[in-house]
């Protein structure tokens, strides 16, 4: 069932990593309107569990201009299934070989803006490698207790919403 009926469809702006559209639509109400958004690749969060710890990155963000403690993301390609995205991020983004990955919920990363979602997995350490991370991303790993998640996030520490979310589901799996 579609709620809008497309009338016409603009491309803004285009880069590798995302679209810029402006569509003219009739609403569900009857109204006719223009609606923008960003197109964007599905992506993946992980969370790799070594013992009673769990690894998360800081890394900068240029839009916000701070520094931000979060789960590792990786956008999915579109020659890759989500489950090899998710080994890809434990080594891109960690330098750890994972094994025991597990989907454990998805959610959309802004319904308003996007129709992206990010897919979050679980998995452990397998071994620890060379981190092989793109070098234009400044990323530090960090070793955190399980434990200690919830209380991050209540204290504005972890406050990045797909990192709240893919935690939730990690905590509730």
């Amino acid at each position: 069932m579609n709620l809008f009926k497309l009338l016409e469809s603009n491309t803004i702006f285009q880069t590798h990593w995302l679209t810029l559209k402006d569509d003219e639509v009739v609403m569900p109400n009857g109204s006719t309107g223009h609606y923008g958004y960003v197109e964007r690749h599905d992506g993946i969060g992980l969370i790799v569990k070594d013992g009673e710890y769990i690894y998360l990155v800081t890394q900068p963000r240029y839009p916000t201009n701070r520094l931000f403690l979060q789960l590792p993301f990786e956008r999915k390609e579109s020659d890759e299934t989500f489950d090899n995205a998710a080994s890809r991020c434990a080594e891109e983004e960690l330098g750890i070989k994972a094994k025991n990955i597990v989907h454990i919920g998805e959610s959309y990363a802004d319904s308003g803006l996007s129709k992206q979602k990010i897919h979050f997995y679980s998995a452990e350490v397998d071994k620890h490698l060379a981190s092989r991370s793109d070098p234009s991303e400044v990323l530090e790993k960090k070793k955190v207790k399980i434990k200690d998640l919830t209380d991050l996030i209540m204290k504005g520490k972890i406050e990045e919403t797909h990192s709240v979310a893919g935690i939730f589901y990690f905590l509730n799996s």
